[in-house]
């Protein structure tokens, strides 16, 4: 079935571009989607095939954040923001809860700033444990299972950071959350500004991959939020706080269950735009990197793929990686290691046993690998594929 618009329930929409990816078989995830606009609210959004439970099951069991020791700068600078943000109106006595808190370190931070009422709602068994052992109130589950009745009405500032854009439903989402906020509590939400690509020279798969499937701007996290009575607060100190024309957005919202507001929208014109540009100078990126794939791809010639992300899931389905005699995947994450992608197994860097190229099919700290190699004695040569 045709995914409808998530903000405004048309299935009217202009395609602008077919995603491709070659994902493992237990991600019960299909290989791309279309990014489309829709034609009613300009909304920007992936039509994809997979079900609710698709996306459940994903979440719930390929849960590789955790196994990530560190979070990246841009995760930690945002997570100080948003506990900076929360301090400026709220006394530390307040409750609050992170829905979708992957490896906890905003929690972390809360708990470190003052805050002694600390929850946590996410669908990872893995996740979850760990925070528990921490002392944190933490809860297992997806925001669209029904409420916890010991927790309705509990708290005064929620967060939801960086997970707006991974649901399929998130107006259900968001009306499930609602049911946890005091009347008048807090929304802290952020999510990429898909309005703001046009300064953003990031590959492709990073803003559009196999966990990003909303596209918002200011403009069409306005439009759905207000649906379910959450609505930007008008406070000069908490205004000075928030992010609101950066790349990734950082809002706070208040809910008045009284003023929601349906269809009524606001037209979002210039996501469309924004998205278009990038994805055309991804075209030319793309070609780049196939071509020197190509002047590498030596017939039967084996070669080791350090790196199983997104970006390697991309250049699977796209460009002459797919193709190539791949002897095996190299990965830093434990939690990765032992499985398989397209059929060849996923080892650690004390696994490598041939004198073969290592391809460094990564985004980001590709410098760090190479020093790691460097480090570890392995005299292969590295190649980047970037």
């Amino acid at each position: 079935m045709r995914r409808e618009c998530p903000v405004c329930k048309s299935q009217s929409y202009l395609s602008i571009k077919k995603m491709r990816f070659v994902l493992p078989k237990y991600f019960h995830l299909p290989g791309g989607y279309d990014v489309a606009a829709c034609n009613k609210c300009g909304f920007c959004y992936a039509v994809t095939e997979a079900a609710l439970e698709d996306y459940d099951y994903y979440y719930a069991h390929c849960n590789f954040y955790s196994g990530v020791a560190e979070e990246s700068e841009g995760k930690k600078e945002l997570n100080q923001k948003a506990a900076k943000l929360v301090s400026s109106f709220l006394n530390k006595d307040k409750r609050l809860m992170d829905i979708g808190f992957g490896k906890g370190s905003l929690m972390r931070l809360l708990r470190s700033d003052g805050f002694c009422n600390v929850a946590g709602l996410d669908p990872s068994e893995e996740s979850v444990k760990i925070m528990q052992t921490e002392g944190f109130h933490a809860y297992k589950g997806s925001i669209y299972d029904k409420v916890r009745e010991e927790l309705r009405g509990k708290f005064d500032c929620i967060f939801m950071m960086d997970v707006l854009e991974h649901l399929l439903s998130p107006g259900t989402a968001i009306g499930r959350m609602a049911k946890y906020l005091k009347e008048q509590g807090y929304l802290i939400v952020s999510v990429p500004n898909y309005a703001a690509l046009y300064n953003d020279n990031s590959v492709l798969i990073h803003q559009f991959n196999q966990e990003h499937i909303n596209y918002f701007s200011p403009v069409s996290l306005n439009n759905l939020l207000n649906q379910y009575g959450f609505f930007r607060t008008a406070e000069r100190d908490i205004e000075k706080l928030e992010q609101s024309k950066e790349t990734e957005l950082l809002l706070v919202y208040q809910l008045d269950r009284d003023r929601k507001t349906e269809d009524s929208f606001i037209r979002d014109t210039e996501c469309r735009k924004s998205i278009m540009d990038y994805v055309e100078r991804n075209e030319k990126l793309e070609q780049k990197i196939d071509e020197k794939l190509c002047s590498l791809d030596n017939g039967d010639r084996s070669v080791y793929v350090w790196g199983t992300g997104a970006y390697v899931m991309w250049l699977l389905a796209n460009t002459r990686l797919g193709s190539m005699n791949i002897k095996a995947f190299i990965d830093n994450n434990p939690t990765k290691i032992g499985k398989e992608l397209i059929g060849k197994q996923i080892i650690s860097i004390d696994k490598i046993d041939e004198d073969i190229p290592i391809l460094i099919c990564v985004m980001r700290y590709w410098q760090e690998i190479v020093n790691q190699i460097v480090t570890s004695g392995i005299k292969n040569t590295c190649l980047i594929i970037k």
